[in-house]
């Protein structure tokens, strides 16, 4: 039976460069949409959204803890 497994070229530097304007607006968008919608949930989902967002901006995986002294002050 033939594979249907499609080859994904590997990403390169100057890909990650060509994207890098269009990421930026992506970014400035969701916190724009962040902002406008923060007041459709309680606080604690919000908190949680919050922290989970934090981990999308820095790309962190979720088995790994947060840096407690960049989140408080």
């Amino acid at each position: 039976m033939p594979s249907t497994h499609i080859a994904m070229p590997p990403s390169s530097p100057s890909l990650l460069d060509e994207l890098a304007p269009t990421l930026a607006v992506v970014r400035t968008n969701c916190h724009i949409s962040d902002a406008r919608h923060a007041t459709d949930y309680t606080l604690c989902i919000y908190l949680l959204k919050m922290r989970e967002y934090y981990r999308w901006e820095n790309d962190m995986p979720f088995s790994s803890s947060l840096p407690h002294e960049d989140l408080t002050d």
